[in-house]
């Protein structure tokens, strides 16, 4: 992760694509997401962007969500790390990341389709 002169957040993630979280997108959604401004949680960020778990596209064409498995309790409980992307030509945009504890059988959607999945991954 680099931060940028206008205090944009610069991630390269998978294939090498480059996600930009906007800066005035950032401080907006650190307000509902306290979390965002730890380093360790933009270190997550950063290590899901390059090596998700799960990958997913929603309803509307160019927005895709990256999904990475931060913790589980065994098969029951899973800590994920959801982050929604928009492209925008060659540069991805994230638009926001939140974490959440769910099962496994509940961390998609069902209105999102699997575009990409980690080879012999057991969840989702």
């Amino acid at each position: 992760m680099v931060v940028q002169g206008d205090g944009s957040l610069k991630f390269t993630g998978k294939d090498e694509k480059v996600f930009i979280f906007e800066r005035k997108n950032y401080d907006e959604h650190c307000i509902k997401h306290p979390s965002l401004k730890l380093e360790y949680y933009l270190e997550d960020m950063q290590r899901v962007l390059a090596t998700p778990h799960c990958i997913t596209e929603g309803p509307q064409k160019g927005r895709n969500t990256y999904y990475g498995v931060l913790r589980n309790i065994g098969i029951t409980q899973l800590h994920v790390l959801k982050i929604p992307v928009f492209a925008h030509q060659k540069v991805y945009f994230v638009a926001s990341a939140y974490d959440f504890w769910t099962s496994p059988t509940n961390v998609i959607h069902y209105l999102e389709k699997v575009v990409w999945k980690e080879v012999n991954f057991l969840f989702f």
